[in-house]
């Protein structure tokens, strides 16, 4: 089986990571956790998983620094990394430092076991991610960085991949395939993200009402974007403003 090692310094993100993915459906059995980079070394020295799952933002040494240091002492193990930030900063410096996959938080299941899945059988394939030219990756990161930036100027509006891509002067299908494999996560659930990260400000910060929310957000079907948020936070936007109302964080 494929060994893997967790990391974060929040433990009820832990134990979810831990608990709520099918782990051994994926071939995958969890040799350790970590709360920061320091401790994850030395259950890697001892242990040595195939892959590392691990937070961004950690006391210590963060996710980054970890990525960083497996790269260069154990260039075997592939590392996957979380960041509740979308900020393409990350993602750049994820790829400088070999990283597989990059998942935002919160967390959704699925997409955790897809991208398990693809990285496990890449490494049954011989991992094509090492046998990228370099200056392809470069063009990579250019180009997803442009996408990730578009995004976020323009989250309010009914995007696209076809707008992105016509933006980018590429086709569809390339912008596609180039950042889900940058990114870790496909276009259009990325851009659910960011909307939902967008709506729960919204409904944190302002009175306007969830239906007058969907459509600053560019949702014309008020009954779906209830339906993605709720996908994506397991609670629907009505929900998540009464609870933040009652004091339940999140």
């Amino acid at each position: 089986m494929t060994k893997l090692l967790i990391v974060d310094d929040e433990k009820y993100v832990l134990e979810r990571l831990k608990t709520s993915i099918s782990w051994e459906d994926l071939g995958v059995l969890i040799v350790g956790t970590a709360s920061n980079g320091y401790d994850a070394i030395e259950i890697v020295k001892e242990k040595m998983p195939d892959i590392i799952l691990s937070d961004v933002r950690m006391p210590e040494m963060d996710g980054l620094q970890l990525a960083e240091y497996t790269k260069k002492y154990f260039s075997s193990i592939k590392v996957i990394l979380i960041s509740a930030y979308n900020d393409f900063a990350y993602a750049k410096k994820g790829i400088e430092c070999g990283v597989k996959g990059y998942l935002l938080k919160p967390i959704d299941k699925h997409e955790v076991e897809q991208v398990f899945a693809n990285l496990i059988n890449e490494n049954v394939q011989g991992n094509h991610f090492d046998n990228l030219r370099q200056n392809d990756v470069d063009e990579t990161e250019v180009l997803i960085e442009k996408a990730v930036n578009y995004i976020a100027q323009n989250y309010e509006n009914k995007l696209t991949l076809e707008e992105v891509a016509s933006y980018l002067f590429i086709t569809p299908n390339y912008l596609c395939s180039m950042f889900k494999r940058v990114m870790g996560i496909n276009f259009v659930d990325y851009i659910s993200k960011v909307k939902v990260q967008q709506a729960k400000k919204m409904l944190k910060n302002s009175s306007y009402k969830v239906k007058d929310i969907s459509e600053l957000l560019g949702y014309n079907d008020y009954t779906y974007f209830c339906k993605v948020f709720k996908k994506i936070e397991g609670t629907t936007p009505l929900e998540y403003r009464k609870n933040i109302v009652i004091g339940k964080s999140y």
